[in-house]
């Protein structure tokens, strides 16, 4: 995909913004950012990525997920497999071009090499004005292999959201307390939407044992954890609950909870058979323990 198709797929963005007013909270930023910090923070080449909770189905953004190992040398792993945001910087990238084209686009070509994953390319087009962007991802083994659209914003990311008034400030900063609690110490139940998945339907995560009614029932005893980690607000936890055999891929517990609110994104199943888009909707929420 050349730039000028990074460039169409950048401003069909706009035509796409309403399938985000779905998402949840935690996916949005603070407040638009001004074409002079988009400026700046492209030509330091230090920033993040957000990625859309919805996705094109053409994008290949599902197809790729579970199928690299999350190591500290792979920055895409939080990105691709969970749907989390992509920080860009000069440590993790190598610059190998960042420029205007005669359009005014910000037109990035970047790379990165894991000694576990491999080689990759990342060619980002930006909106100057207002920071929505394409990025297309590919292997030196395959060539293209997804492309992501979204948005970019400060480095550091957003901070608190904004609540209708301080009850809720405050609410919201008991609530992130409790679970930067028990969500490291996989120590909590998160209560499914019977809407979508049945009454009485949960999922019970402790040390060493999960439980999920969705609505049928799934028990392991065990489990590896792939990833505990908190990012922009937002703890993405997967864990393996599944070995892999000869037929099928590992079986994963996939869980993004927004600490400020207690929402919860949930997914459950083999590594090629994750459900996509699975950022677009709240599926349950985390129970504040009594």
């Amino acid at each position: 995909m050349n730039a000028m198709n990074l460039k169409t797929a950048c401003l069909s963005l706009l035509a796409g913004a309403a399938l985000a007013l779905a998402a949840p909270a935690h996916a949005q930023e603070n407040g638009p950012a001004t074409a002079a910090e988009i400026d700046k923070w492209v030509a330091d080449v230090k920033f993040q990525f957000l990625p859309n909770p919805l996705q094109s189905d053409e994008s290949n953004a599902a197809v790729v997920q579970g199928y690299f190992n999350k190591t500290p040398g792979f920055p895409l792993w939080l990105m691709m497999d969970m749907g989390g945001a992509l920080p860009v910087d000069k440590d993790h990238f190598s610059v190998n071009s960042a420029e205007k084209d005669e359009d005014g686009v910000w037109v990035l070509d970047l790379s990165c090499v894991d000694s576990v994953n491999g080689f990759f390319k990342l060619n980002f087009a930006i909106d100057p004005e207002k920071g929505e962007a394409a990025l297309k991802v590919a292997t030196a083994a395959d060539g293209d292999i997804a492309m992501y659209q979204g948005k970019i914003g400060p480095y550091e990311g957003p901070g608190m959201p904004d609540f209708r008034n301080e009850k809720k400030a405050e609410e919201a900063e008991r609530t992130a307390a409790v679970l930067d609690r028990i969500v490291p110490a996989l120590d909590f139940t998160v209560k499914l939407n019977s809407e979508l998945y049945g009454n009485k339907s949960q999922v019970v995560v402790r040390p060493g044992n999960v439980q999920a009614w969705s609505p049928r029932k799934f028990d392991a005893d065990g489990y590896t954890v792939v990833c505990c980690e908190k990012q922009n607000g937002v703890w993405y936890v997967r864990l393996q609950v599944g070995e892999p055999t000869a037929v099928s891929e590992a079986m994963y517990l996939d869980l993004a909870i927004d600490s400020w609110t207690g929402d919860t994104n949930f997914r459950l199943g083999l590594a090629d058979k994750l459900r996509h888009n699975w950022r677009a909707i709240v599926d349950g929420q985390v129970q504040m323990p009594e």
